[in-house]
């Protein structure tokens, strides 16, 4: 797997001033450890940022905080370095990236009900707020939990701001753009730090969607082939597509290539613009961020 390190790709020359930020939108990538963006020039419709930068901080013995007070005071330097953060956006958008999120087919799915749709699945946790989106073409609602101070804190800092749970835009984007109906069956893992989530798709349907954490490259390999089984899929008439911080001939591709033998990565989105130093990254590298704009 990838191994994370701060990523800034941002040219030094790019002035992002309150006259031009306007026309800007910010997508917003924001995990317990991670704080990534990029922007798009709605204009010229070109990607002229992305960034990513660590939020994980060790409590130390000497700090009495909470993980949570700790947390909001990593954000809030980091945020702090780049002041234009706050400057009025065309949009601005947040996909967070946690794993307590659940589906409910929209037949199913009772606004007032979101409390024991989490419950059901997952532990109950205190400090959290329930949200839901309607996830475009899918018919069905992903609900999951946001930890209030975090909403309080992005609500104070990005005005007139969009959450989203990170899951929701992966599958929207997958399906609106990716999903071949044609074909029997596809794969998708997109590789994040320590998990990565599995996408099936039959005849361009959703059949199944869940995520996994790992910690080393086999983790991954035993996770898919055990879904693959259980499934009853036959890996010589599947195809798989990986995407997100997995890179070409790493021991976990390589792992994936040996059983299984269509495997692709995705190529970076041709309906927008880049500057060159996008470059300096693989195409398939943070594509959720990257696509985060074109879910309602």
């Amino acid at each position: 797997m990838h191994e994370y390190v701060n990523t800034d790709i941002c040219p030094d020359n790019e002035d992002i001033s309150k006259e031009v930020s306007c026309n800007y939108i910010l997508s917003i990538q924001l995990s317990k450890d991670w704080f990534s963006y990029c922007i798009l020039d709605k204009i010229s419709n070109k990607y002229i940022a992305l960034s990513s930068y660590s939020l994980h901080q060790k409590k130390s013995k000497k700090q009495r905080g909470t993980t949570e007070t700790l947390y909001v005071e990593k954000l809030d330097e980091l945020i702090s370095q780049f002041k234009w953060l706050k400057n009025p956006f065309k949009e601005v958008r947040v996909i967070y990236v946690n794993r307590r999120s659940t589906l409910v087919p929209s037949l199913l799915f009772d606004r007032s009900h979101k409390e024991d749709y989490l419950d059901f699945v997952q532990r109950k946790k205190e400090n959290v707020d329930l949200y839901y989106d309607q996830l475009a073409g899918l018919d069905v609602y992903n609900v999951y939990a946001l930890p209030d101070f975090l909403e309080n804190k992005l609500s104070r800092t990005f005005k007139n701001c969009k959450i989203f749970h990170y899951s929701s835009t992966l599958l929207m984007n997958v399906f609106s753009k990716l999903v071949d109906k044609t074909l029997k069956t596809q794969l998708f893992v997109n590789v994040q730090s320590e998990q990565f989530d599995l996408i099936i798709s039959r005849e361009g349907e959703l059949i199944y969607f869940n995520t996994y954490r790992v910690l080393a490259d086999k983790d991954m390999i035993i996770y898919l082939f055990n879904v693959i089984k259980q499934f009853k899929l036959d890996i010589h008439n599947i195809s798989l597509v990986l995407m997100g911080e997995i890179e070409k001939e790493s021991e976990a591709h390589k792992n994936i290539c040996n059983y299984i033998r269509d495997v692709s990565f995705i190529e970076r989105n041709d309906d927008f613009r880049y500057i060159d130093v996008f470059d300096d990254i693989p195409p398939h590298f943070f594509y959720n961020l990257l696509n985060a704009n074109l879910c309602v």
